[in-house]
């Protein structure tokens, strides 16, 4: 992988059919094309990596505690930081 550039992280807030607290994030790469990666941590343990190309967006959702929470690659758990970096 070659060198990280921060992008700014969007962030929209919503709610689900539940009344549950959602956020929406997105990030998009300034070259069209170029891949783009969301890494995800809670206390500063890593919590994964969401990637894709020119733009990248996750919703998160609550869970009882209305802790937000991430289900990225088949792993559920609480969310508190992102970082948008292009490649």
């Amino acid at each position: 992988m070659g060198t990280l550039t921060d992008q700014p992280v969007m962030q929209t807030i919503g709610e689900d059919a539940n009344d549950c607290s959602t956020v929406t994030v997105s990030c998009t790469t300034p070259n069209v094309g170029d891949d783009i990666l969301f890494f995800w941590s809670d206390a500063g343990a890593d919590r994964g990596t969401s990637s894709d190309v020119t733009t990248v967006v996750r919703t998160l959702t609550c869970d009882a505690n209305a802790d937000l929470i991430s289900t990225e690659g088949g792993l559920s758990g609480v969310v508190d930081s992102v970082e948008c970096k292009t490649v």
